[in-house]
């Protein structure tokens, strides 16, 4: 949290990107002194579930692109969801624990299986400190790739993140540096489907807490549509919540699955009608598998990370430190600072209720 103040601080940013520029030179010099002028493409993609599902746009444009010289690095769930997606490709895969400090730096592994393929080109569409620490140094003969300007002297085609209009145009950034006025739409990963059924998957977790929705809000809206008819589930990774939650639904006579693994999520989702939750990783997935999904926001901005297509639905009540236009997030670290989180807290289950309840009516209505 220190460290998000810090970068607000623009005198704060020069300084480091003086800093930054002469610490990476050194990491230029030796990508020179062992330039590999052969081997294949890497792609980092060292992103988590959602950003996975966002970066599907531009893996697809780089493995039609590419071919069988590409080999994508990333973590071992992210290989499942671009298999699911139908990306054929190499894959090199590691574990989340094989980045420490909070993700931010790669143990020594993580470098010797890259640097072991010697990769002819380095494409880099993570951005971050992660893939900066990652790359540095490893011999390609070329670096290309988006990333903070801290890390520009890294690369020798480079273009800044950006903050708007959305994370998937943010990545498919890098495919623009090879095609400029490239379109994404022709990469498009969400099937214009609705599902048929009554069955609804409830998932009410979030990366971080403040983003989630009250608990016991969720059993409310679930019982008023288990009233309506509708099939009401809750669905987590076995080990997400204690005894406590579990005992709340099963006094409201509501179904849970605790999934084992990714594919189960998969399956339990695509046999689904609708998938309610808030910004996360399964909520995105449920939107590349093709389930209609409503996700509710508070402190992050659904402009920047919503599911896109004619049968998604976000959420969110906004108040006067909602974050707006280009501002991923709100002021208070994503929800992480503030004392009331008032966006959430004062979303009512009625509301909710009436918006659900409109979605599906609209969204039947676009599928007849």
């Amino acid at each position: 949290m220190i460290f998000y103040k810090l970068k607000q601080n623009g005198l704060f940013l020069k300084i480091v990107a003086a800093f930054a520029y002469l610490f990476f030179i050194p990491f230029r010099i030796l990508n020179s002194a062992r330039r590999n002028e052969r081997g294949k493409t890497f792609l980092i993609s060292l992103h988590l579930l959602g950003d996975t599902v966002f970066s599907l746009p531009t893996v697809k444009y780089f493995s039609r692109k590419i071919g069988n010289k590409l080999i994508i690095a990333c973590f071992e769930n992210s290989k499942i969801i671009y298999e699911k997606a139908g990306i054929q490709a190499e894959f090199i895969t590691f574990k989340r624990n094989d980045y420490f400090l909070s993700g931010r730096f790669p143990k020594l592994d993580v470098r010797k299986k890259i640097r072991k393929k010697k990769p002819f080109r380095i494409i880099d569409i993570s951005g971050g400190i992660h893939s900066a620490f990652t790359i540095a140094g490893i011999g390609a003969a070329e670096i290309i790739g988006m990333n903070e300007e801290i890390y520009k002297s890294l690369y020798d085609k480079f273009i800044p993140l950006r903050t708007a209009p959305n994370l998937v145009d943010k990545i498919f950034d890098v495919a623009r540096i090879f095609e400029s006025g490239l379109e994404r739409k022709k990469y498009s990963y969400i099937p214009e489907k609705i599902n048929s059924g009554k069955r609804i998957l409830f998932h009410p977790f979030g990366s971080w807490k403040e983003k989630e929705w009250d608990f016991e809000k969720y059993i409310a809206l679930a019982g008023k549509l288990k009233i309506d008819g509708f099939d009401a589930v809750f669905i987590w990774e076995k080990g997400r919540a204690g005894e406590e939650k579990k005992n709340l639904l099963q006094e409201s006579n509501l179904e849970l699955i605790e999934t084992n693994d990714l594919e189960q999520l998969f399956d339990e989702t695509e046999k689904s009608f609708l998938f309610i939750g808030v910004d996360s990783g399964p909520i995105h997935i449920a939107s590349l598998l093709g389930t209609s999904t409503i996700a509710i926001y508070g402190p992050t901005n659904p402009a920047f990370i919503k599911p896109e297509g004619k049968y998604h639905f976000t959420i969110q009540k906004i108040i006067h430190c909602s974050p707006v236009g280009e501002k991923h997030y709100c002021d208070t670290l994503a929800g992480k600072t503030c004392a009331t989180l008032e966006c959430l807290r004062d979303l009512t289950v009625e509301e909710v209720y009436e918006k659900t309840i409109r979605f599906i009516k609209e969204a039947l209505e676009k599928k007849t």
